[in-house]
């Protein structure tokens, strides 16, 4: 898959906002000292795991610049 600039920014959005929904919840469970079930613990582990490298690519890419396809 070609990544336009809309795909791009698309993923750099949903990872930003993935991450910060997940760290929102796992810190404020801990500040509050708020038992969170595992289950709920694992999946928003596992959506950060997958998100942040996404994010990374995507900033990344964002800094270096990609060809600009029509669009």
């Amino acid at each position: 898959m070609k990544m336009t600039k809309k795909n791009l920014e698309t993923l750099f959005k949903v990872s930003l906002a993935v991450t910060g929904v997940a760290t929102l919840v796992l810190g404020g469970a801990a500040l509050f000292d708020i038992d969170l079930s595992d289950g709920l613990k694992r999946v928003l582990g596992a959506l950060d795991l997958v998100a942040v490298p996404a994010f990374v690519y995507a900033a990344m890419t964002k800094i270096k610049g990609i060809p600009s396809d029509k669009e």
